[in-house]
C-alpha cells in the first residue's frame, strides 16, 4: 500500500484522520470562546462527567503506562482496571465542590482559589509554584505521544516529538481550554469503553 508496510499505512491514515479531528476540535472551541478568560478555563461551559473522563484521558500513564505494566505482569494486574472507574468517581466528586469554590470565590485557578480561600498570598505563591511541576508531566504527556507515533508511524524519537508539540499547539492555540477538554473528553470515552 502506497510503498509501506500495512501498519504504517493504517498508522498515517490514523494520524491523518486524528489530525482532522483535532483541528476540528479547534474550530469548535473557537467558536465557544467568548473572552481571554474563557479561552484559559472554559469557565463553566462542562459539566464533572465530561471533565471527568476529559481529565483522566490526559495522562500518557493512563494510556500507555498501565497498559504495559498489564501487558507485562499479566492477570495479576487486572486489578489496574479500576484505576480509569476510581479516577472517574473521584474527579467527578471533587469538581463539584472546586466549581463551588471557585464560584463562591470568583476564582479561576487551584492556586487562587486557595490563597483567596485562605487570605493569604504565599499559600496562593506556593500552589503556584507547585503548579510549574506540572512541566515534568508535560514532558511526560509529550514523550508519550512521541512513543505512539514511533509506533506507529515509524518516525524516529525527535521528529514524533515534534509532531506531538506542534499538534498539541495548534489545536489549543485555536480554541484554548475548550479544544483541549473536548480532545480529552472523546480520549477519556474511548478508554472508558476499551476498559470495560
Amino acid at each position: 500500500m502506497f510503498g509501506l508496510e500495512p501498519i504504517i499505512f493504517w498508522g498515517w491514515l490514523f494520524f491523518i484522520l486524528y489530525m482532522g479531528l483535532m483541528v476540528g476540535f479547534g474550530f469548535i472551541g473557537m467558536s465557544r470562546v467568548q473572552n481571554s478568560d474563557d479561552f484559559a478555563t472554559a469557565s463553566a461551559g462542562y459539566g464533572p462527567v465530561f471533565l471527568a473522563l476529559a481529565m483522566t484521558a490526559a495522562s500518557g500513564a493512563t494510556f500507555l503506562g498501565l497498559p504495559a505494566v498489564a501487558y507485562s505482569a499479566g492477570l495479576s494486574s487486572l486489578w489496574q482496571l479500576l484505576y480509569p472507574f476510581g479516577v472517574y468517581i473521584g474527579v467527578w466528586v471533587s469538581m463539584v465542590a472546586i466549581r463551588r469554590g471557585g464560584e463562591a470565590f470568583g476564582s479561576r485557578t487551584i492556586p487562587e482559589y486557595l490563597g483567596d480561600r485562605y487570605k493569604s498570598d504565599a499559600l496562593r505563591l506556593l500552589a503556584a509554584s507547585f503548579s510549574m511541576l506540572l512541566l515534568f508531566y508535560l514532558a511526560g504527556q509529550l514523550l508519550s505521544g512521541a512513543v505512539i507515533f514511533y509506533n506507529l508511524l515509524g518516525l524516529e524519537t525527535f521528529p514524533a516529538l515534534i509532531i506531538t508539540a506542534i499538534m498539541l499547539m495548534v489545536y489549543v492555540s485555536m480554541g484554548g481550554a475548550h479544544a483541549d477538554i473536548l480532545s480529552d473528553w472523546v480520549q477519556g470515552a474511548l478508554m472508558l469503553v476499551l476498559a470495560v
